[in-house]
């Protein structure tokens, strides 16, 4: 009788066992080749990744400006086609916060973040060659958009191989070898005339035929940038490359500009009130 009820009890424990192994077996994982299949699918234009994608995907806050020809080669939208866009191929404006600053007034807590304009500019190796170093590396970056940065400060001994202004300008003048800057092309009365960008990092060869130049700009309202090695104030001046920025591309990140700079007056308003007040 023993055996019969221990023969009853493991036909029982069957099923049970067999559905938990079930449950516990990992999902399935999806064919690779159709995986790649679906996200290299050559056809897929921008809508189709950003705009009517109902599966998760990245956000794209860039603010686009792009030639004809670029539109085409990338499959993005008609409507950020420009033809005033002239010395680059595409342009993508961005902002972010720095890290922030921190001691204002004398307080040690009192921190602020500020905001930095960024452009990607992206040079057609045909269409709009660029006098890029063949000394540089082919591709680099500005430490302090990196945690190196921080530890750079307390490495004196390594401290004199970082250059905590930026990176080396990549761009050199082919005849005379000078070292070539992106100066700020301003409006008198409106913004500041001169002051250069600041490289962040930049690749030669990003994509096939396309260099890319990541930029930090003033956070205001400028038409365009002057690759030369010599200041906007010096006479004479030679310029090896203009960008000129299309006034509806502007028109589209002015808001963003605006709203930036009402952020600091209204911070700095602040902070001479507080110091007038002897807080």
């Amino acid at each position: 009788m023993k055996s019969i009820l221990i023969f009853v009890a493991m036909l029982i424990m069957v099923p049970a066992i067999s559905l938990a192994d079930e449950s516990s077996r990992p999902a399935p994982v999806p064919d690779r080749e159709k995986l790649n299949a679906y996200l290299f699918e050559e056809n897929r234009t921008y809508d189709d990744w950003f705009v009517n994608q109902k599966a998760v995907h990245f956000k794209d806050t860039y603010i686009w400006v792009y030639t004809e020809a670029f539109a085409k080669e990338f499959k993005m939208p008609s409507q950020w086609i420009d033809s005033e866009l002239k010395g680059a191929d595409a342009i993508a404006f961005s902002t972010e916060f720095s890290p922030p600053l921190c001691g204002w007034n004398g307080k040690p807590n009192a921190c602020r973040a500020s905001s930095n304009c960024l452009i990607d500019v992206y040079f057609h190796q045909k269409r709009n060659p660029v006098p890029w170093d063949n000394s540089l590396r082919w591709t680099d970056l500005d430490i302090r958009t990196t945690s190196a940065f921080v530890l750079s400060s307390l490495r004196p001994v390594d401290r004199k191989e970082l250059d905590h202004s930026g990176i080396r300008s990549p761009f050199t003048d082919p005849e005379s070898g000078d070292e070539l800057l992106w100066w700020r092309v301003g409006i008198p009365g409106v913004s500041a005339i001169g002051g250069s960008a600041f490289i962040r990092a930049y690749d030669r060869s990003i994509f096939s035929n396309y260099g890319l130049l990541v930029a930090t700009i003033s956070c205001d309202e400028i038409t365009g940038l002057e690759l030369s090695a010599d200041s906007p104030f010096r006479r004479p001046r030679k310029i090896l490359r203009t960008i000129t920025f299309p006034k509806s591309w502007r028109d589209r990140i002015r808001p963003m500009i605006q709203k930036i700079d009402e952020s600091e007056r209204a911070f700095f308003t602040e902070k001479l009130k507080e110091l007038q007040s002897g807080r």
